[in-house]
C-alpha cells in the first residue's frame, strides 16, 4: 500500500505549512539553490530509469508488482517522484515568494518603466520557445491520458494516487513537475508586458499567481486529477503562445505589419526584393492570424469549463463513493489501489482552494464579456486596461 502524503488539517500549524513548506528547507539564496540542484538531480535520475514495460526491463531494473510489469514506473523511478513531492513540499516558501515579488512589481513595475523597452525580439523568442515547450508537454501529459481514459475510466485518471498513476510509456511525471515549475516562469509573460509599456487587467495577473502557487500545493501533496490540469493547460498554452509569437512580430494596430525589420534588411542589403518578401510574409500571417484570435479565446474559456467540471467530479468522488476496493488490472497490468481514506486522493483544503480559484476567474471572465460586449456597443466608451 503507498504511504499516504501528509493530510491538511485546518489547524494554527497550517499556514506555515502551506505557505512556508513543512520542513527545515532554507528560506534563503543558499536554500534555492540547493532545490535547483537537487531538483535537476531528481529528474536526471528518474527520466533514467526504466518504465518497467516488459518482464526484461522489469528484471533489469528491479521492479515488483505482484509479478507483473509495472506500469507507473520502477521502484526507483517512484521514489524519485516521491523525492521530487517532498522536495516542492519542504520549500513551499518559494512559490509564495515569487507570488509576492511578482504582485509588487505589477504594481511598482508600470511606474518604473518610463517609456517602451526594445524587447520584442526577446518577446517573440520567449512566446515560441513557450509554444514549443507546451506542445512537448501537451504530448506526453494528454498522451498518458488519453489512454488511462481509455483503458482505466474517467474516475481513475482524477482518482488514482499520482504516484501510482500509468504513465502508459510516457513521460507523465517529469512533465507534471516541468509544468508546475513553468507556472513561476510563465511571471516572465508579464514582465515583458510592463517592459513594453502594455496594459493588463486583474485577471491577467491573478491568474499567474493563483495557477503557481496552487500548482505547487498540488503536487506537493499529490492532488489526483493534476495531469488533467497539467494536460488541458499545455494543450491550449501550444497554440496561444504561438499565436502570440506570430503576432509579436507584428504590429500592435490593428494588427498589421511592422516594416522596421524588413525596412532595415532592405536598407543594409540594398536588396528591394528583401522587403517585399517580408510584407508579403506580413500579409499572409495577418490573413490567417487574425481569424485565430477568437478561437483561441474560446479554447480559453473551454479549458476553464473543463477544469470546473473536473473538480466537480472529484468533489463527488471524494465525498459519496467507497474507492477502496482495488481495480482488477488488466492486460497483465498491475492492479490499481485507491488510497486516502478510501477516496480520491486529493486534500480537501486543495479542493477548495481550486474551487475558489476557478470561481473567481470565471465570474471575471464574465465580467469582462459584459464589458467588452458594453464597449462595442457605445465604441465612445474606453475600454478597460
Amino acid at each position: 500500500m503507498p504511504a499516504l502524503t501528509p493530510s491538511l488539517p485546518l489547524s494554527a500549524e497550517l499556514l506555515p505549512k502551506l505557505f512556508l513548506g513543512d520542513g527545515n528547507a532554507s528560506i534563503s539564496i543558499g536554500g534555492l539553490q540547493h532545490f535547483a540542484v537537487r531538483t535537476v538531480q531528481i529528474v536526471r535520475e528518474t527520466a533514467a530509469e526504466s518504465r518497467c514495460t516488459g518482464a526484461d526491463a522489469m528484471a533489469e531494473a528491479g521492479c515488483d508488482c505482484d509479478g507483473v510489469p509495472c506500469p507507473h514506473g520502477s521502484a526507483a523511478r517512484e521514489a524519485g517522484k516521491e523525492a521530487f513531492a517532498t522536495l516542492v513540499r519542504e520549500n513551499m516558501w518559494i512559490p509564495t515568494g515569487a507570488c509576492v515579488l511578482y504582485i509588487l512589481f505589477v504594481f511598482c513595475g508600470p511606474s518604473l518603466v518610463k517609456k517602451p523597452q526594445p524587447v520584442r525580439p526577446i518577446l517573440s523568442a520567449w512566446n515560441l520557445a513557450m509554444s514549443i515547450f507546451s506542445a512537448m508537454g501537451s504530448y506526453h501529459c494528454m498522451g498518458a491520458l488519453a489512454l488511462n481514459l481509455h483503458e482505466h475510466g474517467f474516475r481513475y485518471t482524477v482518482c488514482q494516487l499520482p504516484k501510482k498513476i500509468d504513465m502508459q510509456g510516457f513521460d507523465l511525471d517529469i512533465w507534471v513537475c516541468f509544468f508546475v515549475l513553468s507556472k513561476v516562469a510563465e511571471f516572465f509573460d508579464t514582465v515583458l508586458k510592463i517592459l513594453l509599456k502594455r496594459p493588463f487587467i486583474f485577471l491577467h495577473w491573478y491568474h499567474h499567481a493563483m495557477t503557481a502557487w496552487l500548482g505547487w500545493l498540488s503536487l506537493a501533496y499529490d492532488a489526483s486529477a493534476g495531469q488533467w490540469y497539467a494536460g488541458l493547460n499545455f494543450t491550449v498554452h501550444a497554440p496561444m503562445y504561438f499565436y502570440y509569437f506570430l503576432s509579436s512580430m507584428l504590429d500592435k494596430d490593428n494588427f498589421k505589419c511592422d516594416h522596421s525589420t524588413g525596412l532595415a534588411l532592405e536598407l543594409s542589403s540594398g536588396d528591394a526584393m528583401l522587403l517585399t518578401a517580408h510584407m508579403c510574409v506580413c500579409s499572409t500571417v495577418r490573413r490567417y492570424c487574425r481569424p485565430i484570435a477568437p478561437c483561441i479565446t474560446a479554447i480559453q474559456i473551454l479549458q476553464m469549463i473543463a477544469y470546473i467540471f473536473v473538480n466537480s467530479s472529484v468533489w463527488i468522488y471524494y465525498y459519496s463513493e467507497d474507492l477502496t476496493r482495488p481495480d482488477e488490472g488488466s492486460e497483465g497490468r498491475a492492479p490499481v489501489e485507491w488510497t486516502h481514506e478510501g477516496r480520491c486522493h486529493i486534500q480537501p483544503l486543495n479542493l477548495q482552494v481550486c474551487t475558489i480559484r476557478l470561481s473567481v476567474e470565471m465570474r471575471l471572465i464574465q465580467w469582462l464579456q459584459l464589458h467588452l460586449t458594453s464597449i462595442s456597443s457605445h465604441p465612445g466608451r474606453r475600454a478597460v486596461n
